[in-house]
């Protein structure tokens, strides 16, 4: 392989690399706040469809890719607002719940894609292009030599992805992030000295369903300009294990959320380097990353005391 071919790839590589973490850092970094509060998602592979979806449906009808945007976190929102209602207040049981929310979320966006794109043939929706983000290079670092070209050179939804990270750190060290925690280990003393359990299992569940949405923002109008009921194909369960592999840390998420993406972009670069590996073994890679990290290869995670425990308020 020649200095110049090895140049773009390894920089080609990396630049997908950024892409492809930024919807796993976002679904992942509120995931890690709502399981340290007690709450898994299992849904969130539903959160990021509906909120890919309703980018799209946004960006279609308002003609704006930043209100789709919006739209998109809300739909997201608003699907864990349902999942949260079930497992919170009604405390039903959160792994059988978020597969029902990822079904339901599948059905229904299928549903509604064919109803409004179907033109005249539900079978298979009509292509409808959208307003879209583009890249744009940051003034000044985008010029510097690899470095520009690998992280400076992105659409905006992956530097909010990225910022998420240093706020959410800022996050977990304040007194609302102490709640947070208190919350997942000890909600009955966290009551009695006046917080609310449920407000902030119901805050930390929304919060993940509307960065997820983003996530799915990103998916759908980020890194094309239409939709796909596939399109995401998978990363919901996958940042559920970046999450948990991350130690549910800001920073432990992106080092996580970094490794996979990785795995997933070399499904795309390795046959442009001329290494001949089956495409399906490609494409398994980022799943047998995800089995092998939570099979705990990386060390036993340690949950928080109430994790998948329901909380009623003692009268």
């Amino acid at each position: 392989m020649s200095e110049v071919l090895t140049e773009a790839f390894l920089v080609g590589l990396l630049a997908t690399t950024m892409r492809a973490a930024a919807p796993l850092i976002l679904a992942a970094i509120g995931e890690a706040f709502s399981q340290t509060a007690g709450v898994i998602n299992v849904g969130l592979e539903g959160y990021l469809l509906t909120g890919g979806f309703g980018a799209y449906l946004g960006s279609h009808y308002l003609g704006n890719a930043w209100l789709g945007a919006g739209t998109g976190m809300v739909a997201g929102a608003a699907t864990a607002l349902l999942a949260g209602y079930v497992m919170i207040s009604r405390r039903a049981d959160q792994i059988v719940t978020g597969l029902a929310i990822w079904i339901l979320s599948i059905g229904a966006v299928g549903i509604a894609y064919r109803i409004i794109f179907s033109d005249g043939n539900a079978l298979q929706p009509q292509r409808v292009a959208v307003d879209a983000f583009n890249e744009w290079a940051v003034p000044g670092l985008s010029s510097i030599p690899w470095i520009g070209d690998i992280a400076f050179n992105q659409v905006p939804l992956v530097y909010l992805a990225y910022l998420t990270v240093p706020l959410a750190v800022l996050l977990l060290r304040s007194r609302r992030g102490l709640k947070v925690r208190a919350t997942g280990e000890s909600p009955e003393a966290l009551e009695s000295a006046g917080g609310s359990v449920l407000r902030i299992r119901y805050l930390c569940v929304v919060a993940t369903g509307a960065l997820a949405g983003l996530g799915g923002a990103y998916l759908s109008i980020g890194q094309t300009d239409t939709f796909e009921e596939g399109i995401v194909g998978g990363r919901g369960f996958i940042a559920l294990g970046v999450a948990i592999v991350g130690r549910r840390h800001p920073v432990g998420v992106l080092i996580a959320a970094l490794v996979f993406a990785l795995a997933e972009s070399l499904q795309l670069w390795l046959p442009t380097a001329g290494v001949d590996v089956p495409r399906q073994l490609l494409q398994m890679l980022p799943y047998v990353v995800t089995i092998i990290a939570l099979a705990g290869i990386f060390g036993r995670v340690r949950h928080p005391r109430a994790f998948l425990k329901p909380f009623e308020r003692q009268a």
